[in-house]
């Protein structure tokens, strides 16, 4: 069942030229070879005979015409349209032909006047292939939505003097368009926090083998995705590899920041600089592998499927960039440095080694695009490629240049071996802690209880660009629809539908729920709750009678699922098949186990508060209907259903989810982090920038207007992850530099400018590529950027501004 808005380009769409236009669109759509054979057949309550798949105003208004002794339409005069179109809707109102609510009569023309009005096209389900009716996002099969596409160009047409939009008829390649729109945007990402790595570290090969490490890390993430038998949805198949780009080139930094420092202080050859220098840095690496897996995973607590399979996946990816990043790239790295060099020893050849740098970029940039949004076998063989070109090539080509010259005591330190400048800064902080750091609680507190009002929210725009049909077309909903029809809702009940003593519960409670005095549900023309019976208006309609005994009700409900009601003489049908097999379904033992439902709308149900509000209002409705039913089948169950209700109750798993992954990952990353450094007080100091960067994230988040969702959900297990890192880095090189250290400030003069040299090199490399995704057409990913590189950057605030600070007040000074 197909949903179509139609508005008119003048304004109104009861005029001959609107209403022409869309009748002839209908039997094009009829006559169509590839459409026109899956569209359903119906006799409808209005004046038209057999329907075929569409039934809009425009059919009706044809068929009278006829009826007057007019060939239809396209023969009539406007004042003959007219004339017809007043006749019916002062016969049958403006609800029965689903005009929009700003229909009215003009008091200069007299004529009815509407911009829009909605049309129903009823497709076959099981020539589409059968199984659920409803659009849900995440499914691989989108054979319906594009069915439904097609239906829409064809109802569209050349658009002289209508306009149709589909009622959330393709979220699915919707959600695939947006994201393969992002493309470009995430391309860019990678390749800007490419070459800043490169012009942090002045290397091409630091360049060439972590974009190569990084396309290994996609294979990875996808195939290890589908041997576990993780579902490739929008969160697996891009949000996770747009994290992993900034946690893989954290671990690279981390390693081959250390490996430079050791080159830098002259450590003999470039493998010992490797030894030493991973060596020293690998605990870190680490703590925060196994932090961040932890906080990944924190995201499973809550049940919610694409939250699980987020925590899962980016659980694997952070344990294969720990390898491939951390461990993978500086080993190969340092070993072709040896081989051929840390850096050019001409100026020419600095020129040939940043331009084959931004070659070696763009390569990684083609082989994980392509291995994200096109085709995964693709983007192997890109990977191939690469590794042969980007690595394979060069080595071959410097091989046969004779090899270079050992380097000289006196030769200046090589990029990336520290950063004094940052060391004085930590310094500095310190030394106006007890200013900054009660400035800093001042702030958090606020942010805190910014943070707090964040509610847990959805609103298509949130996923979707404005721009798009598919939001447009809930839009358009909203204006010419839901005050007359809204969102649609159910009471599912599943019980003995064979039972007298449960059909006469459930017509009680149809008559109750007619009766209800409420605004947050559409009513029909008499002002009572619009309610559809389910199993009870079918025996209503079918003349079934409670005490014809079950075998007998049985048949007549199959007969009615299989033929319809007929009308009289030639009358229109009273009940269609493909309505009466909505409103029951039998089980396996028939109606002894069958089920039916009680139908609703809800209004304005694009706001939360509202439905919750309705949900609320209904609760103790359907938690009585439960209990009556139960009182003549033990088994008997009632449940509030819907997709606004579902959405609400997704919405509130969310929420729970955070409020429960958050305290979990933050004791596991305590535990984690304070067996590493075989330290509790330690742990704790370090997990303190977490929670502040967790805070000023979420205050922010609620000072932009950003609500609670899946995808924000997922920053908040980032923000614990990134956060742990820094403060582990920074933490464990500190009491490293204590063991020699003159004194705490040395120390952390001494942390500041190697570890926090590379933190600052890390953040504002990541944070920039991030930014980038900011801009990006759909609203998720342009979200996900800013809100990412928000948090890298205030997760290296706290780990410059705060931890230190932190550190002095639990470190005892130096003995003399």
């Amino acid at each position: 069942h197909m949903v179509f808005v139609i508005e008119a380009t003048d304004g109104n769409i009861l005029d001959r030229d609107s209403l022409l236009e869309l009748f002839i669109h209908t039997l094009a759509l009829r006559a169509d070879p590839e459409l026109g054979g899956k569209l359903a057949r119906w006799r409808s309550e209005v004046p038209v005979a057999d329907i075929h798949g569409v039934l809009t105003l425009a059919d009706v208004v044809n068929a009278s015409l006829f009826a007057r002794g007019v060939f239809g339409l396209q023969a009539a005069t406007e004042e003959q349209v007219a004339s017809v179109v007043d006749g019916l809707l002062q016969g049958e109102g403006a609800d029965l032909f689903q005009l929009s609510p700003e229909a009215r009569r003009d008091e200069t023309t007299g004529r009815w006047v509407s911009p829009a009005l909605l049309g129903h096209v009823l497709a076959d389900n099981a020539l589409l292939g059968g199984g659920s009716v409803d659009a849900v996002l995440g499914s691989d099969d989108t054979t319906k939505e594009e069915f439904a596409r097609s239906v829409l160009a064809v109802l569209r047409g050349d658009e002289e003097h209508i306009r149709v939009w589909g009622l959330a008829i393709d979220v699915n390649l919707t959600s695939t368009e947006q994201g393969e729109s992002a493309g470009p945007f995430i391309a860019l990402t990678l390749l800007a926090v490419l070459l800043l790595l490169g012009w942090t570290f002045r290397s091409y090969w630091a360049v060439a083998v972590t974009g190569f490490s990084l396309g290994v890390l996609m294979v990875w993430l996808q195939g290890i995705s589908n041997l576990v038998g993780l579902k490739n949805d929008q969160i697996l198949s891009i949000i996770v590899p747009i994290a992993m780009i900034s946690f893989g080139v954290d671990f690279a930094f981390h390693a081959i920041g250390r490996v430079r420092e050791e080159q830098a202080r002259g450590t003999e050859g470039s493998h010992g600089a490797f030894v030493v220098g991973l060596g020293a840095v690998l605990s870190a690496l680490l703590v925060a592998m196994v932090s961040d897996t932890v906080a990944f995973l924190s995201n499973a607590v809550a049940g919610i499927e694409s939250l699980v399979q987020f925590a899962i996946a980016a659980s694997v990816a952070t344990v294969s960039a720990f390898l491939l990043l951390g461990v993978f790239t500086p080993l190969v790295l340092t070993r072709l440095e040896e081989r051929f060099g840390v850096a050019p020893r001409t100026r020419r050849g600095a020129w040939v080694a940043g331009v084959a740098g931004v070659l070696a970029s763009l390569w990684a940039m083609g082989t994980v695009v392509v291995s994200v949004f096109v085709l995964p076998l693709g983007g192997v063989a890109l990977l191939a490629g690469q590794g042969l070109v980007c690595l394979g090539l060069p080595a071959l080509v410097l091989a046969r240049l004779p090899a270079p010259e050992e380097p000289s005591a006196t030769a200046p330190a090589v990029a990336g071996g520290g950063s004094p400048r940052i060391g004085a800064l930590v310094v500095a902080t310190t030394r106006a802690r007890r200013v900054l750091l009660p400035a800093l609680a001042a702030l958090t507190l606020v942010a805190g209880w910014a943070g707090l009002q964040s509610r847990a929210a959805f609103d298509v725009r949130d996923f979707f660009s404005s721009e798009t049909d598919f939001v447009t077309g809930l839009d358009k909903y909203d204006r010419h629809a839901v005050p007359r029809a809204g969102e649609p809702a159910d009471i599912y009940v599943e019980a003995n539908l064979s039972n007298p003593d449960v059909l006469a519960v459930l017509r009680d409670t149809r008559e109750t729920l007619r009766s209800l005095d409420t605004e947050r549900l559409s009513q029909d023309g008499q002002g009572r709750t619009k309610t559809g019976g389910g199993v009870v208006e079918l025996l209503d309609v079918a003349g079934g009678l409670p005490d014809a005994g079950a075998d007998a009700l049985e048949s007549l409900i199959r007969r009615v699922q299989e033929d319809g009601v007929p009308g009289e003489g030639e009358g229109p049908e009273l009940l269609s098949a493909m309505k009466a097999r909505s409103m029951v379904s039998l089980g396996g033992q028939g109606l002894a186990d069958a089920a039916t439902r009680l139908h609703l709308e809800l209004r304005n149900s694009r706001d939360e508060d509202e439905v919750e509000a309705t949900r609320a209002f209904l609760a103790p409705l359907v938690s009585d209907l439960q209990e009556a039913l139960q009182a003549h089948d033990a088994d008997a169950r009632a449940i509030l259903t819907g997709g606004a209700i579902v959405r609400v109750a997704s919405l509130d798993a969310v929420l729970l989810a955070f409020q429960l992954s958050f305290p979990f990952a933050l004791l596991f990353c305590l535990l984690a982090a304070s067996v590493f450094m075989r330290s509790l007080r330690y742990g704790a100091i370090s997990t303190v920038p977490v929670v502040l960067v967790a805070i000023w994230l979420y205050g922010f988040m609620y000072a932009v207007g950003y609500s609670l969702n899946v995808v924000t959900a997922t920053i908040g297990a980032i923000s614990i992850g990134v956060g742990i890192d820094f403060s582990v880095h920074f933490t464990m090189r500190f009491r490293e530099e204590m063991e020699e250290a003159a004194s705490r400030i040395d120390a952390l003069r001494g942390a500041g400018a190697g570890t926090g040299q590379a933190l600052a090199a890390s953040a504002f490399s990541s944070a920039l590529g991030f930014s980038i995704l900011a801009f990006a057409p759909m609203p998720m990913f342009a979200a996900y950027g800013l809100l990412t590189a928000v948090m890298i950057m205030l997760a290296l605030a706290a780990a410059l501004l705060v931890l230190p600070s932190l550190l002095l007040l639990v470190t005892p000074e130096v003995a003399d």
